[in-house]
């Protein structure tokens, strides 16, 4: 009889989970133009990215495509409805949700999740089944942009890393260098770090510990022994061609 009640309460909150479900999660409209979809995934769980999915929904929103929104927060899934947009709740790594909300009509699969390693699992997965989606993940490190190379994804975005850019220019500029110039030192450093990101890409593997991977160690050595002086003879030249700023 326990057993049975037990089983009895797992049902009833399984029905009301299913209920919650259908509550929360609006279709997609009839008649959307497939080819301007965009599927966008909210937060999973304890550090929410919200701000980095609220700005590429209103960067697309504010060009014409249609987006939908996966997200795990209640509370950012309310915000959004009253903006207007379409949105599910829950895990963005289930793919009968996925399914619901469109990503077989998506064109573009923007992941903007928490978890390092869901958002490997789920560009893995979107890969691997809609091999004809464009998937733009959102990488927590360097390390985790080369676990996302490995499984196929070739459009990866560092959280920190547009940031840290912006910070160097603003940096030199403050330094005295002319707002032109100062864009071609972070450009020449933003092309030679990605340059060597790809260089090094292939011999990274998740399995071992970078320390601990003696190719990995000994190709990121040789890309910066070598690149690092081209780059430092770039920014030498840049440097030289600028002239002090006026006050």
């Amino acid at each position: 009889a326990l057993h049975r009640g037990h089983h009895a309460r797992r049902e009833q909150l399984k029905r009301v989970r299913d209920r919650l479900h259908d509550r929360l999660a609006m279709p997609i409209e009839a008649g959307v133009d497939q080819g301007r979809q965009a599927l966008r995934l909210g937060s999973l769980q304890q550090r929410p990215q919200a701000g980095i999915g609220t700005v590429v929904d209103r960067m697309l929103l504010a060009a014409g495509y249609k987006t939908t929104v996966i997200d795990y927060d209640s509370n950012q899934i309310d915000t959004l409805r009253k903006f207007g947009a379409r949105v599910y709740y829950g895990d963005a790594t289930r793919p009968d949700l996925l399914m619901a909300a469109g990503i077989d009509r998506a064109k573009v699969l923007v992941i903007a999740i928490d978890d390092a390693d869901k958002v490997t699992e789920l560009a893995r997965y979107a890969l691997q089944t809609y091999p004809n989606l464009h998937v733009v993940a959102s990488a927590r490190n360097r390390h985790h942009v080369y676990e996302l190379w490995a499984v196929g994804c070739r459009d990866i975005i560092r959280e920190t890393y547009d940031s840290a850019l912006r910070i160097g220019r603003s940096a030199f500029e403050a330094m005295g260098i002319h707002r032109g110039h100062a864009d071609q030192l972070v450009d020449a450093f933003n092309e030679m770090d990605r340059r060597a990101m790809i260089e090094v890409a292939d011999a990274y593997d998740p399995e071992i510990p970078p320390a601990d991977n003696e190719a990995y160690v000994a190709r990121v050595r040789e890309v910066r022994g070598i690149w690092q002086e081209d780059l430092s003879e770039q920014m030498r030249q840049i440097r030289a061609s600028d002239t002090p700023a006026k006050d």
